[in-house]
């Protein structure tokens, strides 16, 4: 499964980044190697999933500010659970027979362009923010300490 960081670099999730980067390489070089095979090999990005992965965050002291529009990011672009499981169940389909090699993305455009206008609408129309899904909690620098 892939996310945030598998196409482009993310300052301060470098580890993470990087590896949604080879795990994409990787699946493509599988698919192009299998191709002939009739095995399904796919990549996965099933957007921001409302978990607690998403929705717990720790931050260390003096970084909190990187954080400050986190909420309104998930509020717009965070899905349940259910979403992405469909999408994983399309792949496994036989809709896909026969397209080994695809990446499946959850979040496109249009579900880009869906929350930044729900979120716009919202603003205008100067209804309040649904209750905050995000938990941050901040973490003491403790530096020479892993």
């Amino acid at each position: 499964m892939l996310g945030h960081g598998y196409k482009d670099p993310v300052p301060f999730q470098n580890a993470y980044g990087a590896s949604k980067a080879w795990v994409l390489s990787f699946t493509k070089a599988l698919a192009e190697e299998h191709k002939e095979s009739w095995v399904g090999i796919y990549a996965f990005n099933p957007g921001m999933v409302l978990t607690d992965l998403l929705t717990n965050v720790d931050v260390m002291t003096g970084y909190e500010d990187r954080l400050k529009v986190f909420p309104t990011i998930v509020r717009m672009w965070g899905k349940p659970p259910a979403v992405p499981a469909a999408k994983a169940v399309w792949l496994a389909s036989a809709a896909t027979n026969g397209k080994t090699g695809l990446l499946a993305n959850v979040f496109t455009t249009w579900v880009m362009l869906a929350g930044v206008l729900g979120e716009g609408v919202r603003r205008l129309l100067r209804r309040p923010a649904p209750p905050n899904a995000v938990k941050i909690r901040t973490i003491p620098y403790q530096p020479g300490k892993a």
